[in-house]
């Protein structure tokens, strides 16, 4: 750059006699109508800008990191909300340098999204009210979750038993959708809708397992206050785990409201 400087100047050469010694002197003389000229300023110009252009950079950077902590605590919220034990988020941020003039705030910045969504990609409202500022940024969120799945492929109506199932890191799907977190969720479980091996599980595609068909004779376990009791009973409905159902008391006769806990097998709830 400065070998350009000095190819676009005029050099005006002088013999200079210092002390019975004769110095040769040389000028440059940058001319700015000269042919060239132009670029050596605008490099010249370049230059002079960097540190301003460098500070900028780190303010952008700065503005840009307090919108990745403001996003990794609501991650950390829906990990909690989700009953998640590990995740993996892969955060990427998108901004112009107008993100920079954000560092001159003297009151706080805030980020808002009109999405109530956090995964995929969201546009954010970065602003502060002194002075009076606001810019758009963008995030792409992705994260990856150990989850249970099924080992192979289940069909509709299949029971879900514990030795088909498996932890797995699965990509959180990015959609709005009801997944399993938990294997607890998939006990007693049946499946409504194929279920494809090693993928995460959403709750619309199991219904409860039917543990008990209205008609049959069931046992009726009833706990209370340290006291214990099995009778027999016969179901007015049919039911799952979880499921409220109408039981007759055979001893009493009366119609009791029960929950299955297995095969055959409800118990009262007080």
């Amino acid at each position: 750059m400065v070998l350009q400087i000095i190819n676009d100047a005029e050099q005006t050469t002088t013999i200079v006699p210092i002390n019975n010694t004769q110095y040769i002197s040389i000028c440059y003389t940058i001319k700015p109508t000269r042919i060239g000229s132009g670029t050596s300023y605008f490099l010249l110009v370049l230059l002079l800008m960097f540190p301003l252009l460098s500070q900028a950079e780190n303010n952008k950077t700065e503005v840009e990191q307090q919108l990745r902590s403001h996003i990794f605590k609501l991650v950390d919220n829906w990990q909690k909300l989700k009953k998640i034990e590990q995740i993996q988020p892969k955060l990427t941020l998108r901004s112009s340098r107008a993100v920079s003039t954000l560092s001159r705030c003297s009151s706080e910045i805030r980020f808002t999204k009109k999405s109530d969504k956090l995964l995929g990609v969201q546009q954010w409202k970065a602003s502060c009210s002194s002075p009076n500022r606001t810019v758009m940024m963008r995030s792409q969120l992705s994260i990856k979750a150990l989850l249970p799945v099924t080992k192979e492929t289940l069909q509709r109506g299949q029971v879900i038993q514990p030795d088909m199932l498996t932890m797995q890191w699965v990509n959180y799907p990015s959609y709005r959708a009801q997944i399993v977190t938990q294997m607890s969720q998939l006990r007693g479980k049946r499946v409504s809708h194929k279920l494809r091996r090693l993928k995460a599980i959403q709750t619309k595609q199991l219904i409860s397992n039917i543990w008990v068909m209205a008609g049959e004779h069931v046992i009726i376990e009833a706990n209370a206050n340290g006291f214990s009791a099995n009778m027999k009973g016969k179901a007015l409905q049919s039911g799952g785990e979880g499921q409220a159902i109408k039981v007759k008391n055979l001893s009493s006769g009366k119609v009791i409201l029960a929950y299955p806990i297995g095969k055959g097998k409800v118990e009262t709830r007080f």
